[in-house]
């Protein structure tokens, strides 16, 4: 294949297109994800025709960060993680604000659940508060994006998944 410089504009956005489709095959990304990629792999001077390419994929309804951010969310929380951990990953990934909200929308009851699960998985029982090992608990709950008023919910309920 022709490298960049040698593609006509109508086949440089053919390849921008095909690419893009191809990172979106293997999973959802946001618009920011995918800007970056394409502009790394293709190393365009002007935005103008990767914005055109993810404009075009949007409106096809094949790029949506909707789609992605609520991806992502059942993602990390399957794996164990917290709302702050996610919510601090959309914004690396440039989701709106809003968006985040609306898909990171759960009550604290739902995260000490999640929480409870992903203690599980770590040990089988909650060891004695004030001991080493809970306070080592409670770093590594934290490092996942749990809030000290999750981690003391999820604890003090034990480690039976509700």
């Amino acid at each position: 294949m022709k490298n960049e410089d040698q593609l006509s504009e109508k086949e440089l956005i053919t390849a921008l297109r095909r690419r893009a489709m191809d990172y979106l095959a293997r999973r959802e990304h946001s618009r920011y994800e995918l800007q970056c990629k394409l502009r790394e792999k293709f190393e365009i001077p002007d935005d103008a025709m990767i914005s055109a390419v993810l404009d075009k994929l949007e409106t096809d309804n094949l790029l949506s960060d909707t789609r992605f951010a609520e991806s992502y969310v059942r993602s990390r929380i399957s794996r164990g993680y917290g709302p702050l951990y996610i919510r601090h990953q959309l914004r690396q990934r440039h989701v709106d604000t809003a968006l985040i909200d609306q898909v990171a929308e759960f009550d604290e009851q739902e995260w000490a659940d999640v929480l409870v699960d992903a203690l599980a998985r770590k040990v089988s029982a909650v060891p004695e508060r004030g001991s080493k090992q809970w306070f080592k608990l409670q770093r590594f709950s934290q490092s996942r994006g749990f809030t000290l008023s999750q981690f003391v919910e999820a604890t003090g309920r034990g480690l039976q998944s509700g």
